[in-house]
């Protein structure tokens, strides 16, 4: 009887012991992970720590609405089109007509 519950006693501990060695290594594992990553994130530039100001919101607004409707006009243009030739054609016109439109429509220098 006492030798079974010493062999049932050491596979037990033989068991928490490979338990054991098998978090060492994840935590080994993880620790590593997090050091590249610091590692990674000292040679990016980082992020301003001030909120954004009320003109930089109405920028990244006003770009998110452009590159929108850029977006909607080509895939309409792609779609009604049906033509290879003629949606390059598209965009090539919309890159030259964008810069125009964007200086009509948010140019500040001539308004007071």
């Amino acid at each position: 009887m006492a030798k079974e519950r010493a062999a049932r006693r050491a596979q037990r501990e033989a068991e928490a012991a490979a338990r054991a060695a098998e978090r060492a290594k994840e935590v080994a594992r993880a620790a590593r992970q997090r050091q590249r990553r610091e590692r990674a994130r000292t040679l990016l530039p980082g992020r301003k720590s001030r909120p954004d100001s009320v003109l930089a919101e109405r920028r990244r607004a006003e770009n998110l609405i452009v590159f929108g409707l850029f977006a909607l006009v080509q895939l309409v243009g792609w779609v009604w089109l049906q033509s290879v030739r003629a949606s390059l054609g598209l965009l090539v016109l919309s890159a030259f007509v964008l810069p125009v439109v964007l200086t009509l429509a948010f140019d500040r220098r001539g308004r007071s």
